[in-house]
């Protein structure tokens, strides 16, 4: 499995010299595992996509006014789950700023 976003190419080159499988997710060290691909979808290897919300998350894609974004437009994709961090380490600003009560908000766009 890989983090970050590979398009078609890459996955198909990676197979190819590693012989082994290939395919996005999406995972940061204050979240984990946002997203995955569960075994068995072959056929969205090569699509760009980041899968679907990983086991103990939940996920939502919000617009900058936090109010849910339509399918097929560009928001701001939050996280809350288990094992997600707790927050800055004595920086109560900045938790403000990134949490949103139990949802972190990662800064990180999709569609």
């Amino acid at each position: 499995m890989t983090g970050g976003v590979w398009n078609a190419e890459t996955v198909r080159r990676f197979r190819e010299q590693y012989r082994v499988r290939g395919q996005n997710a999406y995972a940061m060290t204050e979240t984990g595992m946002g997203t995955q691909f569960p075994c068995g979808f072959e056929e969205m290897d090569e699509s760009g996509s980041v899968g679907i919300r990983s086991p103990f998350r939940a996920i939502r894609l919000v617009s900058d006014d936090g109010s849910p974004t339509r399918v097929g437009e560009i928001g701001e994709l939050w996280v809350k789950g288990r094992a997600l961090f707790l927050g800055h380490w004595n920086k109560p600003e900045a938790n403000a700023e990134c949490f949103e009560g139990e949802w972190f908000k990662t800064g990180d766009l999709f569609r």
